[in-house]
């Protein structure tokens, strides 16, 4: 069998979790994440699944958040059932979250009241409003024309994207200044609608979001990693500690993240092949230099068409 490491997606506050929907009835892992999500959160797990005629108790991403926390750890705990241990795990912005409850250094519980601490609601939050934007530029571009820039910041960067056609980038922001940058970019940027994201996530904006979890962590047990973590920062490449794993969700929220950083920490694992987790990845076709192997809603889909009972494993 071949060694594999797993990477965790992002939020994507577009997706429908129609793909969870059929998972928590198919598959007994995810339908136990769900239950352990919904139970720690407070929120029932109809809401989470955004079931047809479900109300919306939270924000869109700490909603999305929680359901593709618990669908992201179900679908972890089906792949190992079948494969084995992982060699490594790592993960992008939720998806660091999910690779830490994966390898144990911290409980879902944790992983829940961390989600929830970025309410606004619960912290006061900015005076002004914030964002996110996405932006494309083309492989002859330059993105430190953004990184140099002091109104907004670079929140993500993905570096090269389906097979090398450019570098797509997150931005952060207060609302305004991303609106500002938007008309004088040469680039389009793609800015979120306020009801689906309004927070300048991976910003020195959302410090005060950092300081609640700083507080958290004083009462959480923070263990060390069954599986070595690998992230997305510059300076804090491989989690195997809890003193690394404490940074890591301090920085997690503050700090700019670059996915080239973790494909290359990857690529000292001892691995055959990606499995990826997770909306978003795919359409990134990120190059791992191995092959990848996605477990998203395309899998669920091609899956019941073909009447796989594999998504029923477990029962």
């Amino acid at each position: 069998m071949n060694k594999y490491s797993m990477l965790f997606g992002p939020a994507d506050v577009t997706h429908t979790m129609e793909d969870m929907q059929a998972l928590v009835n198919r598959n007994s892992f995810v339908a136990l994440r769900f239950k352990e999500v919904s139970d720690y959160s407070g929120v029932p797990v109809s809401e989470l699944l955004k079931e047809k005629g479900s109300r919306q108790s939270l924000p869109s991403l700490q909603m999305v958040s929680l359901g593709l926390l618990a669908g992201m750890l179900g679908i972890a705990d089906y792949i190992a059932s079948i494969r084995g241990a992982p060699e490594s795990v790592g993960g992008i912005s939720l998806g660091e979250l999910v690779a830490l409850c994966f390898s144990s250094a911290i409980s879902v519980k944790d992983a829940t009241s961390i989600i929830l601490c970025e309410e606004k609601k619960i912290l006061g939050g900015s005076a002004e409003p914030e964002g996110v934007g996405f932006v494309f530029l083309p492989s002859e571009s330059d993105s430190k024309i953004f990184i140099e820039s002091s109104s907004i910041y670079v929140a993500v960067d993905y570096g090269k994207i389906q097979s090398g056609a450019g570098n797509l980038l997150m931005l952060s922001g207060l609302r305004k200044n991303l609106e500002k940058e938007a008309e004088i970019s040469p680039w389009e940027i793609d800015i979120l609608p306020v009801e689906l994201c309004d927070n300048a996530y991976h910003s020195e904006l959302r410090s005060p979001v950092s300081w609640k979890i700083a507080e958290l962590l004083k009462s959480m047990t923070i263990n060390n990693c069954d599986y070595p973590v690998n992230t997305c920062f510059k300076d804090l490449r491989r989690l195997r500690t809890p003193k690394d794993v404490k940074e890591a969700l301090i920085k997690n929220v503050v700090e700019p993240l670059f996915v080239s950083q973790l494909i290359e920490q990857q690529k000292t694992d001892d691995s055959a092949q990606m499995v990826c987790i997770g909306p978003f990845l795919r359409s990134l076709d990120l190059n791992f230099d191995l092959p990848a192997e996605y477990f998203d809603e395309n899998w669920v889909l091609n899956s019941m068409e073909v009447g796989n009972d594999s998504l029923k494993y477990g029962e």
